[in-house]
Order: structure tokens, then sequence, then C-alpha cells
């Protein structure tokens, strides 16, 4: 921005602002209680699916064909016919899925996850980043979305998978080295932005007492 001519006193870096729920830290076992999911096994969110990898249920029906001690988080949205789809194959698997329409609580699901697999738009990465949760990001969009998943790369939060071939693999890999895990964990809190909103009031407030201020001087 600078070399573009904004002038730096006006540059203010606070990042994207999230919901306050993703500020608060959750308790993971009782979150967990709350759907109903074992709070220590590895347990992975999917919010994506379509638009290159597949649908949904079939990523989900892919990932728990795997085998492994992991269960399964699945959001459809407001996607009733995925919804149903996803249902039946929970009930395929039982104990070791959960799904879910939408939902107004998603912080808490992620307090209960050790992986999300989502695409990298800027508010869900801001949320995931916030919470604390290491990322497999798909489908990027060109432009903002793809460099939303460089940056996530390149800091070492998350890892990319292009297909569905590439996530099964980054899943393996990921759940066979807990190490590995917790290592792009523990590099996220630098990253993160809980108080972005809070930040950004604090600055407009700041900015219009000065103004009232130099205004009656």
């Amino acid at each position: 921005m600078v070399n573009r001519g904004v002038p730096l006193a006006s540059i203010h870096v606070g990042g994207i602002p999230v919901m306050p729920a993703f500020s608060e830290r959750f308790d993971r076992a009782a979150c967990a209680a709350l759907y109903g999911l074992d709070p220590t096994r590895k347990t992975l969110l999917m919010m994506s699916g379509g638009e290159g990898l597949g649908a949904l249920d079939v990523l989900a029906a892919r990932l728990l064909s795997m085998g492994g001690d992991f269960q399964l988080i699945a959001l459809a949205g407001r996607n009733e016919a995925m919804l149903d789809a996803l249902r039946k194959l929970g009930e395929a698997h039982p104990g070791r899925m959960y799904v879910s329409g939408f939902t107004p609580h998603v912080e808490r699901l992620m307090a209960c996850s050790d992986l999300v697999i989502t695409k990298p738009g800027g508010l869900t990465t801001s949320e995931c980043l916030a919470m604390q949760v290491p990322m497999i990001v798909t489908s990027p969009i060109p432009g903002q979305e793809e460099r939303n998943a460089d940056y996530l790369l390149e800091q070492g939060v998350a890892m990319k998978a292009v297909d569905a071939v590439a996530l099964e693999f980054r899943v393996r890999a990921l759940l066979s080295d807990p190490n590995r895990l917790s290592a792009m964990r523990s590099r996220i809190a630098p990253l993160a932005r809980p108080y972005a909103g809070r930040f950004v009031m604090d600055t407009v407030l700041d900015a219009l007492k000065h103004t009232v201020t130099e205004k009656a001087v």
C-alpha cells in the first residue's frame, strides 16, 4: 500500500474481523459431548466439496473407507439433498461421523476438531486461525483464494489438496504423523487475529477522538 502511495500513518494492519465466538476458548470435551463425539479421537471437520474435488458425501465416504481411529464432522450448510446423503452415510458408519446442516455454532465444532478441510475463503480461514485449527485447503477460486492458500502454505499451517486423491494422501500423512499436525497448530498463534473486530473499532474511535480534540483546539 505504501508503494501505491498510501501514507504509512493511514495503514493499520488488524486482520479480518470474525464473530466474537471465535475469540473464545472452548472446552473440547464439553463441546464434543454436545454432538456425541469422542474428545480423545482425532477429529476432521469438512466444510468443502464440489468445484473440483467432488461432492461432499463422496469425499466423506472416501475418507471413512481409509479406516483408522478418527471421526468426521461434515457440514452440508443449506443443501438439503447433501444433508440427506451425508446422514445416510453416517448411518453406515456409526460412531464415526457427525452430520449437520446450517449451524450458527461452527466455533464449537472447530473446538472439537484437529483439522479442517475447507475452501480458503478469507472469513473461513480467519475463523480457523482464530480457533487455532490447521487446515487442508481445497479448490481455491483464482485470485484472492489462491493468494490465501499460498500464504497459509508458506506459513506452514495448512496443506493443499487439488483432487480427491491428494486429499486422502494429505489426511493419511497427517493422521500417521501426529507431531506434524501438532507442529502445524503451533505455528498458528502468531498469525491469528481473533480480536480483529475490536482492533478496527479501537482504531476508528481513536481517530475520531483525535479529530474531535483537534477541532476543539
